[in-house]
């Protein structure tokens, strides 16, 4: 809120608009830009009456408001539209990251974030490649002891000297004694935006930290889930993003007795998790602020539902079953005619509770506190005690009720104002009478774990202590970057003075210290120096409202120099910037362009309306052409003028519909303009060279977040720069790369740049931690980027290193280079890239390695041609990967086997040597035995049987290899001798062929065996079987083989089988009738017809064929 007099006489001095804006019209879902009203004095678009003839004028409104308090917190509260200045503050940030939506894509901050993170690091040339490091520029306080508002406060239960604090869009900061001095613990996280902080009730080194903004009217920022952190704040962990991406977690409580159960209030209920934040379950749908666990039982919670809007399910409710079910409390207010509540118990008596009530929200027409309500018997009965009277308004933004938790008679209560009730609420005193000690709006307030005399509070203006509940205030708000700031301009000449204009805590100048001092009260915006006179500067206030400095800032005119705030009612950060070119020649837009030509004293209208219903964003004058001017709105239109202002050109066609966040001229053509959109989607940045007319999307590898301004840099005008919502971003190749510019820079939004050619300095000025600066960067003849792979290895093996050296302009390879490849930390080699710019090291990975990912860096120290660059990627260590090697084997049935096995690696084969080898057979080990230097090893193995067993060999793996095992089949069996009687033969035996089948259970296995010179063969059986055998004109026979017994067996074979078809018939008759009285040498010769063997087929031949005549051989 305000809180200087020059605010509260501005906002009466100025025109004053009639009627509001209708609810329905607040929350349309089509744009994110109330429509404009008329105001009741307008300006002339020619020329506007300047504020100076208004003296006598303001000093009786300045006597009015000294005489009618409650008129001074009217000016505070609202504006001309009956909106007030934190409602206006929260939908302006929000409303320009959704448009032309009602909301932010769900999960989109948080994609935005990650993005960034992988984006590479930019290097420029020489030995500045090592100093685009950012510093923090400032405030570390102010000299009035203010800073960024605060929003959560958690004192350690045990050290009173560790105090945790949540500012707004700064992240979490820590001291440790007792608030002398801060340390961030969140810069990096990728949500700054704090709405609560808890300490586990067990541990206090563990803490939880709800993201998003807490207040409960706007579309404010949300969040991204819980931060837990489990050392104090050093580290921390994400849980719920799936269910809380885009809400605003207001309180989260964990149950003592259960530390994995956590109930969590977030603006669309009441949530709980009893696994430690796995999953979450919804218990109580709607907007819930409040939320408090009864003290000594765990299965008690009080919650408040309270929409700001006026919800019919609004209310306070009670659990008795730890959050399972909720009651309402109807004999309290509920219900649509109430808004935001906030609630407490005393910790000495939990049966003592007390809700504070606000209003329903209803611009213009309803809001503040509505009452205040206690019970002293938990619940049963309850009283209406007295309201705190004074600056009760804008409750859905400030809004406190805090019990002391040894006497339930003293309570704290908070709106614009804080009050104190030390006798059960019949009276109430303000802490804070009218600013002069503490600060307007109030949001948080603990109390000291020993003496709850002592009292830290949380409000717009930083944090503040007392030791005597409030009499005396001391702030603590030394040493802490948490300003958010809206925009700044730096002294053309000196790199340590600026002017900064702050979210409700003015406009800041700084001198040659990092203490900033506010000059000029309300909510500070634009500030722009005359170049060529920096004496003379330009500040704003919240809706366009200009003054004028003639000492660079440190003082300010007694009135505005310009009032524009009725020209629009989406009006909150005006652009105002000065003409380079043209010195003591200013602007600033509202819908409308205003200009002044001399050093800001007066201002005429020198446009229509350049918007399609928003307002103003931006606005660009070409360093090279004060007659071309380009803006850009809140709504997506591009205006430019060639002219000087006299006409305009609409430049929409191929842009997208959001919000103009950056607008810049290349300084040496007034053709070229680059434009960055806020919001999220396509076409982040885009580039014109014929002043608009055609667009190129230059957006590149630029991450999918928010771009709020853009420069050119004036020393390298190559290089384009951008402040965005996730960091500061350069191209030097007209988009086609992008980079990460300098290290060391918070993850919060950054709002505003200034590069200062004289100075050499980079400036950036972020919404939640402060102002930072840099060297401003040089560009790089050649700029390069080396990518990493990933890459696998096993301990002992060897991994391929592989990196490549790109340009970041075309993105080729370089060829012939040296890159140095490093694995955490310690150089293994180097290799030279080839033709494609890729060059590999192999690298052996020692066997003592550390397992997990490891970090490769790969190095080019740059030349004379191209900058240095490095990459990073990841070596994958593993245990390595082992090959056990087994043998089928046989082994005649009782007889000792020798199992033998193989150890390698499997990467390369390698043996591997001194490691046990595991023999199993039939399922049951038989002996182990340790791998030579060959890898090998081998056990004896005894036993009786006959047929296949499972055989294995494993190893069981240690620190360094991977287990492994192998299988095979180890087969007994009995070496039988066949003895073959051929019968009615005199021939030899030697070598004639015999066709052998075994038959095991008319599963046939057929054979092909040689008959030795006594007419025998010999084959290995594995188990009992039927032996069937044949030999050419002898007919088949079957002998059962019964093992283990059986080691020979005999066969006679009946003759007569010429035409081998296993029986003796007439077609062998005939047969033999024609190969009858032949020998070999004879044309009808048949060797199967010579039964005897005596080589002529003859009478005797007859007798052997009538003999066995209708004989058939065995199937």
């Amino acid at each position: 809120m305000c809180f200087a007099i020059l605010n509260m006489v501005t906002k009466q001095a100025r025109p004053v608009a009639h009627g509001t804006m209708s609810w329905n019209e607040l929350s349309r879902n089509h744009t994110t830009f109330a429509p404009r009203m008329p105001p009741t004095c307008s300006a002339n678009p020619s020329s506007i009456q300047t504020w100076e003839g208004f003296h006598m004028k303001r000093l009786f409104l300045l006597v009015a408001l000294w005489m009618s308090l409650s008129c001074v917190a009217l000016a505070q509260e609202q504006d001309a539209w009956g909106l007030s200045k934190p409602w206006k503050r929260l939908e302006w940030f929000y409303s320009l990251r959704a448009f032309p939506f009602k909301d932010v894509p769900a999960g989109a901050w948080l994609r935005a974030y990650e993005q960034a993170q992988q984006m590479p690091i930019y290097q420029a040339n020489g030995l500045q490649a090592q100093a685009l490091n950012w510093e923090y520029h400032g405030p570390v306080s102010t000299r009035q002891n203010w800073l960024a508002r605060v929003n959560a406060i958690a004192v350690h239960p045990t050290n009173r000297n560790i105090i945790y604090i949540g500012i707004a869009k700064g992240g979490v900061w820590r001291s440790h004694d007792g608030g002398s001095t801060w340390r961030n613990l969140t810069d990096f996280l990728a949500a700054q935006y704090v709405g609560c902080l808890t300490l586990d009730p067990v541990d206090p080194n563990i803490i939880y930290l709800g993201t998003g903004e807490e207040y409960f009217a706007v579309r404010t920022l949300g969040g991204v889930g819980i931060y837990r952190s489990t050392d104090g704040g050093n580290t921390w962990r994400l849980f719920g993003s799936s269910v809380f991406d885009g809400q605003r977690i207001n309180e989260i409580v964990i149950d003592p007795t259960n530390r994995n159960k956590w109930i969590v209030s977030a603006n669309r209920g009441i949530y709980i998790t009893t696994n430690g934040g796995s999953d979450f379950t919804l218990r109580l749908s709607g907007l819930a602020s409040a939320l408090r666990m009864h003290p000594t039982n765990s299965n008690i919670l009080w919650a408040a539902l309270g929409n700001f809007v006026g919800a019919g399910g609004n209310g306070v409710y009670r659990s008795t079953d730890g959050g399972t079910t909720w009651t309402r409390i109807s004999a309290l207010p509920n219900g649509t005619s109430i808004g935001r509540i906030e609630l407490d118990i005393c910790r000495s008596n939990p049966n003592v509770v007390w809700v504070i009530f606000s209003r329903q929200f209803v611009p213009g027409v309803s809001d503040g506190i509505h009452s205040v309500w206690r019970t002293t018997n938990g619940g049963t009965s309850w009283t209406q005690v007295t309201t705190p009277t004074g600056r009760t308004g804008q409750t859905w933004y400030n809004l406190v009720m805090r019990v002391d938790p040894n006497n339930p008679n003293i309570a704290y209560a908070g709106a614009v104002d804080l009050w104190r009730t030390t006798d059960g609420g019949q009276t109430w005193t303000t802490i804070n009478p009218q600013d002069t000690v503490g600060h307007v709006d109030q949001h948080a307030l603990a109390f000291d774990p020993f003496d709850s005399t002592r009292i830290y509070i949380g409000s717009d203006g930083g944090l503040f202590y007392s030791a005597n509940r409030g009499t005396t205030l001391t702030p603590l708000n030394n040493g802490r970057g948490t300003m958010e700031f809206y925009a700044f301009d730096v002294h053309p000449t000196d790199a340590n003075q600026l002017l900064a204009g702050s979210q409700d805590n003015g406009t800041q100048l700084r001198t040659d210290s990092p203490t900033f001092d506010v000059t000029l009260g309300g909510d500070g915006m634009w500030a722009s120096y005359k170049r060529t006179d920096p004496s003379i500067a330009l500040g704003q206030t919240q809706q366009a409202v200009v003054w004028r400095s003639t000492d660079g800032g440190r003082t300010w005119s007694p009135n505005p120099v310009l009032n524009a705030s009725g020209d629009h009612q989406g009006l909150w950060c005006a652009p105002l910037v000065n003409d380079t070119r043209t010195p003591g020649r200013f602007y600033l837009g509202t819908n409308f362009l205003y200009r002044s030509t001399d050093d800001g004293r007066t201002w005429s209208r020198i446009s229509g309306d350049l918007t399609d219903g928003g307002v103003l964003n931006v606005i660009a004058v070409a360093p090279s052409d004060s007659n071309v001017i380009y803006t850009g709105s809140t709504d997506g239109v591009v205006f430019v003028s060639t002219d000087g202002g006299a006409t305009w050109t609409r430049r929409t066609d191929g842009l997208p519909r959001r919000a103009v966040g950056g607008l810049t001229v290349d300084p040496n053509n007034a053709g070229t303009v680059y434009v960055g959109f806020m919001g999220f989607g396509a076409q982040r940045v885009v580039r014109s060279t014929d002043l608009g007319r055609t667009w190129t999307d230059i957006s590149g590898n630029l991450p999918d977040t928010p771009v709020n301004f853009l420069i050119v840099n004036p020393i390298a005008p190559n290089m384009l720069i951008a402040a965005t919502d996730t960091g500061v971003f350069v191209t030097t190749d007209l988009g086609r790369n992008w980079a990460r510019l300098g290290l060391g820079l918070p993850s919060t939004p950054c709002l505003h740049l200034r590069a200062n050619a004289t100075t050499s300095h980079l400036y950036v000025g972020t919404y939640g931690r402060g102002i930072w600066r840099m060297p401003l960067p040089t560009a790089a003849f050649v700029t390069t980027r080396i990518e990493v792979p990933w890459r696998p290895g096993q301990l002992g093996g060897i991994a391929n290193l592989r990196a490549t050296l790109q340009r970041t302009d075309s993105g080729a390879g370089v060829a012939g280079k040296r890159l140095q490849f490093e694995v955490d930390d310690r150089t293994v080699g180097s290799a030279v890239t080839g033709s494609d710019g890729s060059a590999t090291l192999a690298y052996t990975i020692p066997l003592d390695a550390a397992l997990g990912n490891r970090t490769i860096t790969a190095t080019f120290d740059g030349d004379s041609a191209f900058n240095p660059s490095s990459g990073t990627g990841i070596l994958s260590v593993s245990r390595a990967y082992t090959v056990v090697i087994i043998r089928d084997q046989s082994v005649p049935y009782g007889s000792t086997a020798l199992l033998k096995a193989r150890l390698t690696r499997q990467d390369d084969g390698r043996p591997i040597s001194g490691k046990l080898l595991r023999f199993s057979v039939g399922g049951t080990e038989v002996g182990t035995a340790t791998t030579d230097a060959e890898g090998e090893a081998s056990v004896s193995y005894s036993g009786r049987h006959l047929g296949d067993l499972p055989m294995s060999a494993a190893f069981d793996g240690d620190s360094t290899y991977v287990s492994s095992a192998a299988y095979a089949t180890l087969s007994g069996y009995v070496e039988v001798e066949a003895l073959v009687n051929l019968r009615d033969y005199v021939g030899p035996v030697m070598n004639l062929p015999a066709d052998v089948a075994i038959d095991r259970d008319g599963k046939l296995e057929r054979l092909k065996e040689v008959l030795d010179g006594k007419g025998a063969f010999r084959l290995r059986l594995t188990g009992s079987a039927d032996l069937l055998v044949k030999v050419t004109h002898w007919l088949r026979q079957r002998v059962h083989v019964k093992l283990p017994g059986t080691a020979q067996v005999a066969f006679s074979l009946v003759n007569g089988d010429v035409d081998e078809d296993n029986e003796v018939t007439l077609f062998d008759f005939g047969m033999l009738v024609a190969a009858f009285g032949s020998g070999p040498n004879d044309k009808n010769w048949n060797p199967n017809a010579d039964l005897d063997g005596d080589e002529e087929v003859t009478l005797f031949d007859f007798g052997i064929l009538v003999k066995n005549f209708g004989k058939i051989g065995d199937e």
